[in-house]
C-alpha cells in the first residue's frame, strides 16, 4: 500500500484545481488483481481523514462491487 498526500492542518484547496487530498495505491507483488482489491479494501477500512467529508465510503463500496472483481467494468461504470 502506498499513500500520496498533499495536505496539512489548515490547508485550503482551490476550487480551480482537483481537490485530491490523498491517493491510496494498492498493489500485489504477484500481480493478482483480486489480491490487490483485498489490500485496497483493507487500506481504505483503516484510512482516516478527519475534519472534512471524503469519498472513502464510495471507494470502499466500489472495491466491493462484484462487477469490479469480475472485470466487468468500463469507463462509464461509475
Amino acid at each position: 500500500i502506498r499513500v500520496d498526500t498533499f495536505v496539512q492542518a489548515g490547508y485550503r484547496t482551490s476550487p480551480r484545481f482537483d481537490s485530491l487530498l490523498a491517493k491510496v495505491i494498492a498493489h500485489h507483488p504477484g500481480g493478482a488483481f483480486h489480491a490487490a482489491l483485498v489490500r485496497g479494501r483493507q487500506a481504505l477500512a483503516e484510512f482516516r481523514i478527519e475534519g472534512l467529508a471524503t469519498n472513502r465510503d464510495f471507494l470502499r463500496s466500489l472495491l466491493e462491487h462484484p462487477d469490479l472483481a469480475a472485470g466487468r467494468v468500463y469507463t462509464r461504470f461509475v
